[in-house]
């Protein structure tokens, strides 16, 4: 009995591949930790000069950002037949008031709100990325 030889669903992207995607992409999932716990939120983001650029508001979260520093932000790309997900964990810097990036890029990532927003760089120090191939016949591979 002859068997199929079966292949890794699961590889690991390069990082221009993983530049390419986060380019490609407005919203994202920051991961922050107070201490306590980790929480991710949504944000809507840019990128320029390879950092990262989004909006939040003063709170415990933001406190976080503030007092950690470090953090790891998350996009997804769901495609037929994979899942692309890309991670970059960095040094969060945040600016109370305004931050010097392209206009046009501000208001892409811009948040409406009636409270104050703080922008918030992330700095990169590593980005990885995998790629999840999904069978054709429906169901996830089993690892």
């Amino acid at each position: 009995m002859t068997t199929a030889p079966t292949t890794n669903p699961l590889t690991e992207l390069d990082h221009a591949t993983c530049q390419r995607l986060l380019n490609s992409h407005s919203i994202g999932r920051l991961a922050i930790s107070n201490g306590h716990n980790i929480d991710l939120f949504a944000v809507r983001y840019v990128i320029e000069n390879g950092n990262i650029y989004f909006q939040t508001k003063a709170g415990d979260n933001f406190t976080s950002i503030v007092v950690t520093r470090k953090v790891a932000f998350e996009i997804d790309e769901a495609r037929t037949p994979s899942v692309r997900q890309v991670t970059v964990y960095g040094t969060a810097k945040w600016f109370p008031d305004d931050v010097d990036i392209a206009p046009e890029l501000k208001d892409e990532a811009r948040v409406a709100s009636n409270e104050h927003m703080h922008w918030v760089e992330l700095i990169p120090e590593k980005i990885s990325g995998r790629e999840l191939k999904l069978p054709l016949s429906g169901g996830l591979p089993v690892q």
